[in-house]
């Protein structure tokens, strides 16, 4: 049984409504968040960065992302 039948059959047993891909937009806004790069993004998820761009657009809360910025910054770390 491979990781899309068992995402399947745990979604399915759940009841929540997702897909691999809503799964993979949650992580591009979590690596917005942490403040990696659109560039960095795209690496990772063999996306382009037109792809993560318009992630960042679309769903990402701007204010989350300054937020976070800023306590990296606070911290010392880029």
């Amino acid at each position: 049984m491979g990781f899309s039948s068992r995402f399947h059959d745990a979604k399915k047993e759940s009841g929540v409504k997702v897909n691999l891909h809503d799964l993979r937009g949650t992580f591009a806004t979590r690596c917005m968040i942490a403040g990696l790069t659109d560039q960095e993004i795209a690496d990772i998820l063999g996306w382009n960065t037109k792809d993560v761009a318009f992630i960042r657009l679309k769903y990402v809360d701007q204010a989350r992302v300054v937020v976070a910025m800023a306590e990296r910054i606070s911290r010392g770390t880029k």
